[in-house]
């Protein structure tokens, strides 16, 4: 051949591959975002059939990523030009009847090969179009969009020589688990339609302001629930008053003045007296006019609140104030409502009422006959009548601790509400049915063959709960609770290779760039033994690295993506992602889990913690989520001894942790603070690393490591004192999560006062991991308070993690256990977790048990508790999407 037509032939190959990309072009253009199940699967074979044929070229890559693209092939041999050629002409060939024929049954298929991504394929040519240069020698660029003829018109060709991957078969419409068409509707139905202008008093600007709290109409006033009662019954004379404890007072005020307070803010101070001495009554950030012109010198007053001793006296902060005759209506239980901003207590208290005499019978009743004769509540309007105004003979404890059946009924409506909504999402989900994965046929003996270790019989019975919702035809939603050392990544491990195995790829999002490479240490080399792939992406990698990542995981040539936030990048995608694992879930927010969930093909979901749950709180903010626990250990790990010591004692705590480094164990020492603060006098990191190298562990090889550190010197440390050429590592709870270090067998925790019981049992999980016993030393301050002292007590008693989380839940409420990340299913106004626990299980069967009959709540008995969780929950279900 001469050279003159070796130069000819690659110049009519890149024009072949020309035409045939823009007929690709045009094809997916038209197809957008409206491409079927069947369509986008029989997409699937010929692309990906294509890249595996050029495995060994430069443009495999490119090919795999493309879509709707451009590519340069001008560099590949001539032989592989024309094969690439007649490859694409076999894709195109395939297209044409792919978009109106079924693909090929699974007995004719190949192995599955990467799907096209998931987005817009106006938007990948743009972006296609800005990476490739203009006007480069041999580069197809992707047409313009194009609307082809249609499909009767257009020519037939023959059927390609590869076949494409088994068929995602569509499911079977199933009506009954599809959302309610018109959810907006259904919220804004009115309950009670009579406006709030309907009661005395109130005008256009009272309803405004009511609107704005979510009280739209008469039903929601009625509806209100007080979030406490104060016991008006008794009136404590001035000179028996206890600081720290509730009183009522009654009396005539002495004297009345407003002024500034302390920071510049106005404030009301006026002194009751009665015969036995006087109260200090003081009011921050009030109207001073309204109180002076009410609070008058001379006037009768009943104030009631929390006392307190302020400079030896008795004094109230922000009471609550009743004049006139009110103030001599002492003998009652008297509900207090949700603040609302512009409409004092008081009139709010008022308004109730009046909603109360004039329509508490126009509610309809929400709960079905069955469900009041199985629960034993009382009806809605008789709950009503004895919530807002508890009779004479009322138990006052009963309505104190909300054990009254009236405020139970109020309280399991709450929860039933919540529980209907998220059994509605968990439905929503199952409608997007994947197709089944095919499971293996002895899960023991293909544990054996995958695992380089025995599982534990935990380990065992969770694997085999996510190969059965993998194996269901439903998209997985499983938590995974397991505590510190229980092999959660041993699973996810498993949980990957039953993916890999269907041709699926695995995401694992950790929340911070340590655990992410934790996790790449371990899964790399399982992965690897097995002739697999698994990678990180974190953005402290260098940007050429990071690239290179994306594009093997785009490729499919990255069986398991490790990474942080990154991976919900809006540049990263997958060419078949079907499992998503979210590692210690409380750190990222539901919208996070959605956005790496919507990059999946089979949106599977995995989250795992290591921050035992307790099962009311399991049960509400993750109502829609199947839990798994691992409640055994691996062979060996022996318990931790943990022990509590004075801060004045720190010398001796010292000197037994050197003679455990003389044995040749590693130490932590944990500090609250990485660097000395004016407004903080605890112990910090830094200072610390100095003092202890110069005094108590001098001679010894001590490092340190704090989250203000690049991430470079910060892994540098791990590594260090991973590879035992530390003794002890000075640090903060940076270390809290991701660090497996088996020879680290003793912890100090300086100010362990200062940290929560889920953050203790953490930093406690990272010792004695190796076959050696763990020692955890608390140093607290000589005084601390009860709480502190009760949380300190609780580590020591137990390491039990759901002890432990029950415990902290006890103590901090759910808010701040879950964090404001997971605010949102937890907002509940009256139902306490703790105390309610029973509720919350009774909600859970009832619920279930009604969604099971009555899917969407159809039925005539179930149309006003439709309603109500339309209008409580209709804008959040989206949200708990995520999962």
């Amino acid at each position: 051949m001469s050279s003159s037509d070796a130069d000819r032939r690659p110049r009519a190959l890149t024009t072949a591959a020309r035409d045939a990309f823009g007929a690709l072009a045009r094809l997916a253009a038209k197809l957008g975002n409206t491409v079927s199940s069947q369509t986008a699967q029989a997409l699937v074979g010929p692309l990906g059939v294509v890249a595996q044929a050029f495995d060994d070229t430069p443009e495999a890559a490119t090919l795999r990523r493309l879509r709707v693209g451009a590519v340069s092939i001008p560099s590949a041999p001539p032989e592989r030009q024309a094969a690439y050629v007649r490859a694409l002409r076999e894709v195109v060939a395939a297209l044409g009847p792919a978009v109106d024929a079924p693909a090929a049954s699974a007995a004719e298929t190949s192995t599955p090969a990467p799907p096209p991504l998931r987005r817009s394929p106006a938007a990948s040519v743009r972006r296609r179009t800005a990476e490739t240069p203009i006007g480069t020698p041999g580069v197809a660029e992707a047409a313009a969009p194009v609307v082809p003829a249609p499909p009767a018109q257009r020519p037939r060709r023959a059927a390609p020589s590869v076949t494409p991957p088994p068929e995602a078969t569509p499911p079977p419409g199933r009506p009954d688990h599809v959302l309610p068409p018109t959810p907006a509707a259904a919220a804004f139905e009115r309950l009670c339609p009579t406006p709030l202008t309907a009661l005395p008093g109130v005008g256009p600007s009272v309803a405004t302001r009511l609107e704005a709290a979510g009280i739209r109409d008469i039903g929601d006033l009625l509806l209100l629930r007080p979030r406490k009662y104060q016991d008006r019954r008794d009136v404590t004379p001035i000179a028996e008053l206890t600081p720290g404890e509730f009183a009522v007072v009654h009396g005539r005020i002495s004297r009345a003045s407003a002024g500034f307070g302390g920071g510049g803010g106005r404030r009301f101070m006026m002194d009751v007296t009665d015969e036995t001495g006087t109260l200090v009554c003081t009011f921050f950030r009030i109207n001073t006019g309204f109180a002076a012109r009410q609070w008058t010198v001379g006037r009768e007053v009943t104030v009631a609140g929390p006392v307190t001793l302020y400079r030896e006296r008795c004094q109230m902060a922000h009471p609550a104030v009743d004049v006139g005759d009110a103030a001599s209506s002492t003998g009652e239980l008297r509900p207090v409502y949700p603040e609302i901003e512009g409409v004092g207590e008081r009139v709010v208290r008022k308004l109730v009422r009046a909603a109360l005499d004039g329509y508490a019978g126009e509610l309809p009743e929400s709960l079905p006959p069955a469900v009041l004769e199985r629960t034993g509540l009382p009806s809605l309007e008789h709950a009503l009548r004895r919530v807002h105004a508890p009779p004479p003979d009322a138990e006052p404890a009963a309505f104190l601790q909300f054990r009254d059946p009236s405020l139970r009924r109020f309280i399991f409506d709450e929860l039933l509400a919540l529980q209907l909504a998220l059994g509605f999402r968990r439905r929503t989900a199952d409608a997007r049915a994947p197709a089944p994965i095919a499971p293996p046929a002895d899960l023991d003996a293909w544990l054996q063959r995958v695992l380089p270790f025995a599982p534990t019989g935990a380990q065992r019975r969770v694997i085999g709960h996510i190969r059965d919702d993998l194996v269901a035809g439903r998209p997985m939603n499983r938590l995974l609770q397991g505590d510190v050392g229980s092999g959660k990544t041993a699973v996810a491990y498993a949980a990957a290779r039953l993916m890999q195995g269907a041709g699926y790829q695995t995401a694992l999002m950790a929340p911070t760039e340590i655990l992410a490479q934790q996790h790449l240490r371990t899964l790399a080399p399982l992965f690897e033994a097995a002739g697999l792939r698994a990678a990180v992406l974190t953005n402290g990698l260098p940007r050429r690295e990071q690239r290179l990542i994306r594009e093997l995981t785009l490729a499919g040539a990255v069986h398991c993506l490790i990474g942080t936030h990154s991976l919900l990048s809006e540049d990263l995608g997958f060419a078949r992602l079907g499992l998503a694992i979210v590692d210690e879930q409380h750190r990222f927010g539901v919208r996070q889990r959605l956005a790496l969930r919507q990059k999946a093909l089979v949106p599977h979901l995995l989250v795992m913690t290591a921050t035992p749950i307790p099962r009311t709180l399991a049960l509400t903010a993750y109502g829609d989520l199947e839990v798994s626990v691992l409640d055994e250990l691996p062979p060996g790990r022996l318990p931790v001894k943990t022990t509590m010591h004075r801060r004045t004692k720190r010398d001796e705590v010292f000197a037994r942790v050197r003679s455990l480094i003389a044995e040749g164990r590693q130490a932590y020492v944990v500090f609250p603070l990485v660097e000395e603060s004016e407004a903080s006098d605890l112990a910090d990191a830094t200072s610390a690393y100095e003092a202890l190298s110069a005094g108590a562990f001098a001679g010894l090889r001590v490092g340190l490591v704090h989250g203000r550190m690049a991430a470079e010197a910060k892994d540098a440390a791990l590594r260090t004192f991973a590879a035992g050429d530390l003794d002890v590592l000075v640090t903060t709870t940076v270390i809290e999560v991701g660090i497996d270090v088996p020879n680290a067998s003793v912890m100090i925790i300086e100010h362990a006062e200062r940290f929560g019981l889920s953050q203790l049992h953490q930093l406690r999980g990272r010792v004695g991991r190796g076959g050696h016993a763990g020692y955890c030393l608390l140093l607290c301050d000589e005084q601390p308070t009860d709480d502190a002292l009760e949380r300190l007590r609780t580590m020591v008693r137990t390491q039990d993690g759901f002890e432990i989380a029950q415990a902290d839940l006890e103590q901090r409420g759910p808010g701040e256990v879950l964090g404001t990340r997971q605010a949102g299913v937890t907002d509940l106004q009256i139902a306490d977790l703790v105390r309610d626990a029973a509720l919350v299980e009774l909600a859970r069967e009832v619920a279930t048990e009604m969604l099971a009959v009555d899917p969407q709540l159809r039925a005539r008995e179930h149309a006003v508790l439709r309603r109500v969780v339309w209008s409580k929950w209709g804008e959040r279900l989206e949200l708990v999407e995520a999962g």
